[in-house]
């Protein structure tokens, strides 16, 4: 049967009359392999087909169309890497998905090449691997969700986060030495579970320039620096920092909410704020407080220089 006819017929069922008639009235000939592919193509643009799936147990680069369930390269569309097992997807160039799901606990996503991800990245299990100069730019909804309690998630690339980020479980993000998670300007990174940030050997920093959220009610841990330029809201439990903290932005904490400042060296610019009703505890380090502090919970200090 010519290519044409079928590929007419599909998009007939899928109810898509536009693209029926556009292909109708260009009736340009092609060979099969350029059928299939343009196939696959316009029906994931109309949600007609699921998301590339990794299928090589073995590991191997993302470039490899073999690896993948549809055997095309996911550029510029959905990807899931969820096959049981131990190994790495090495991607090693630069390139972009609409969506992408992490989800083999003993799966790995290495490779220096960047990946950009337009849509969504949910990370439910597995290891964002190195080297520490590559980076995953999220522009959509980062999910960091779906781990049991005290699960390590190794983080050994950059994570930038650009748009909505929710981390809502309890796992423990372990930062390789020289990585970092930044929450750019125009994202929002809102910590409603109970995880923590720790750091496998060496510094990590964690940047935030957009809106950072505390809403979870437990203590969270963060071992890695944090710098603050945007803002920081801490709307309940508390926030433990146990490395340094640089403050150049505005931070509130809510009535019941609190801040602990355990070591390293805390800053606080000239230009920053401290706001709210709720608790500022020290207990270890050298904090420096300027800028305007009108907070009016309690302050405690039981160690540290300030």
């Amino acid at each position: 049967m010519h290519h044409g006819l079928c590929f007419r017929r599909l998009l007939r069922r899928t109810g898509d009359r536009a693209r029926e008639q556009h292909w109708v009235t260009r009736a340009v000939p092609f060979d099969a392999s350029t059928a299939i592919t343009t196939l696959v193509l316009g029906l994931n643009s109309i949600g007609g087909v699921s998301a590339s799936t990794w299928t090589n147990t073995l590991g191997g680069p993302w470039d490899e169309p073999l690896n993948w369930s549809d055997h095309l390269v996911p550029t510029h569309l959905n990807a899931t890497i969820g096959l049981p097992g131990t190994y790495v997807v090495t991607l090693g160039f630069d390139t972009a998905v609409r969506q992408l799901a992490l989800e083999s606990a003993t799966a790995t996503l290495g490779g220096s090449g960047a990946l950009t991800i337009s849509d969504s990245f949910t990370w439910k299990n597995g290891a964002l691997g190195g080297p520490s100069t590559a980076v995953i730019t999220v522009n959509g909804e980062l999910l960091v969700t779906g781990a049991p309690g005290g699960t390590r998630r190794p983080l050994g690339r950059n994570l930038i986060s650009a748009g909505t980020g929710v981390w809502d479980d309890a796992s423990i993000l372990a930062l390789a030495s020289g990585v970092m998670i930044s929450n750019t300007a125009s994202g929002t990174f809102d910590l409603s579970g109970a995880g923590s940030i720790d750091t496998a050997g060496g510094s990590a920093l964690f940047v935030n320039a957009g809106v950072f959220r505390k809403t979870g009610s437990n203590v969270t841990d963060f071992g890695a620096e944090f710098r603050n330029t945007g803002t920081v809201r801490i709307e309940s439990g508390t926030l433990n920092l146990r490395k340094s903290f640089h403050h150049a932005g505005s931070l509130e904490i809510s009535n019941l909410a609190g801040l602990t400042l355990s070591s390293g060296n805390h800053t606080f610019t000239a230009d920053s704020s401290l706001t709210g009703t709720g608790d500022l505890t020290i207990t270890g380090g050298s904090v420096s407080l300027g800028g305007r502090v009108e907070l009016s919970g309690r302050h405690v200090f039981r160690g540290g220089n300030v």
